[in-house]
């Protein structure tokens, strides 16, 4: 949307930006994150959420293209969402996060961004649209994933993943095996 406004603290922050948002906790890969931060220096990482993980407290104040804005009210998220030109979900493969299905994926998605996100069970599906990574090849699916054009074909995604939709399918498959 072009009339979203640009938030103050993300106005000079220089492109291209890799961009999150979310809880930034222990199951947020710090490893990935100093690999990013040393291996693109050229590049902005912002991360937007409250900091529980201190190890990303500590690679933000060693690596000067490390961002951490805070948190923001929901109703501001897409106006840095509409300033990230690569989205990630650097999480570890954790047993939560194997039964986690980040829904902020489709909010990416909805903005038409190119998500890189290490291989969390619950989104596999998506595995033709998604940049898989690992802390080994990270930084190379972020490259490939700045490249890429094809916001319509992700705007689909999260416009066939909305919350009524998803209900409507929980609907019909009760209604199906329930009341046949």
């Amino acid at each position: 949307n072009q009339t979203l406004l640009i938030p103050d603290d993300i106005k000079n922050i220089p492109h291209p930006i890799i961009g999150y948002y979310g809880a930034i906790a222990e199951w947020f890969d710090t490893k990935i994150l100093e690999t990013i931060a040393s291996q693109n220096p050229d590049k902005s990482i912002v991360l937007i959420g409250g900091v529980t993980n201190n190890e990303v407290q500590h690679l933000a104040s060693n690596y000067k293209n490390i961002f951490l804005l805070g948190e923001k009210p929901y109703l501001e998220l897409p106006g840095y969402l509409k300033e990230f030109d690569v989205c990630i979900i650097p999480f570890i493969l954790n047993d939560l996060i194997k039964a986690t299905h980040p829904v902020k994926i489709y909010e990416y998605y909805a903005a038409g961004k190119p998500v890189v996100a290490t291989k969390m069970p619950e989104i596999i599906e998506f595995k033709d649209d998604i940049f898989f990574a690992t802390h080994n090849n990270f930084s190379q699916q972020i490259d490939l994933a700045l490249k890429s054009k094809n916001p319509t074909r992700r705007q689909l995604i999260a416009k066939n993943n909305t919350w009524n939709k998803r209900a409507s399918t929980l609907i019909t498959t009760i209604e199906k095996n329930m009341f046949p």
